[in-house]
């Protein structure tokens, strides 16, 4: 979870999840550059924003679903 909290898409990449991962990871890129356009600073923020929060949740999902398979304790 904490991956997904400095790049969205990074913790999926953790938890061998990589599709999904990537694809977050490619959301969040786009919105980093729409971000360093002035028009659309406010709203790619709040994206990004909300795009890193259902990729923490989702990711923690995936780490304990990868750590209980592989007996690691959570």
């Amino acid at each position: 979870m904490f991956y997904s909290l400095l790049w969205p898409g990074a913790g999926h990449l953790y938890a061998s999840d990589s599709k999904p991962g990537l694809v977050f990871a490619g959301i969040s890129s786009l919105f980093l550059v729409l971000s360093l356009t002035l028009s659309s600073v406010g709203i790619s923020v709040i994206l990004w924003l909300a795009t890193a929060i259902y990729a923490m949740i989702d990711s923690n999902k995936k780490v304990r679903l990868y750590n209980a398979q592989h007996g690691f304790s959570t």
